[in-house]
């Protein structure tokens, strides 16, 4: 079987909005793959949209490469719903928090998490600039 050369979202979204309304499951696994393949990946919040709609979790979590505070992601965010932002929204803020939480733990990083940690030049050295 040859892959569809699909270029964009747009000409995928159709295709696979009638393999859902059919419940066209070997289909739909066919898209999934060929949307995370490389020429797709450069625009993880397209992706991420379909993967809630067609609840690919696995799929969701790639766009928490990117910044999506970004400028340059505006557009595009005003044209996510406001259910699937929500949930990029607080997947973003989990990792952000687990990563903090992470850097925070003396176990797992101790520069920065004991009173007066000094580096090796003698200044004293702090986690503050990874929080925001």
């Amino acid at each position: 079987m040859e892959i569809p050369k699909w270029e964009s979202y747009d000409e995928v979204k159709g295709v696979l909005e009638a393999a859902h309304k059919y419940d066209m499951a070997g289909l739909i696994s066919m898209i999934c793959f060929i949307l995370v393949l490389p020429w797709f990946s450069v625009e993880p919040l397209r992706l991420y949209v379909m993967a809630i709609r067609f609840d690919w979790p696995k799929e969701a979590k790639l766009s928490l490469a990117l910044s999506i505070h970004d400028t340059k992601y505006v557009l595009l965010l005003e044209q996510i719903p406001l259910r699937p932002l929500l949930k990029l929204l607080d997947l973003h803020c989990k990792h952000k928090d687990g990563f903090r939480s992470l850097i925070d733990e003396p176990s797992w990083f101790s520069i920065g998490n004991a009173e007066l940690a000094y580096c090796k030049c003698g200044d004293t050295v702090d986690n503050s600039p990874w929080c925001c």
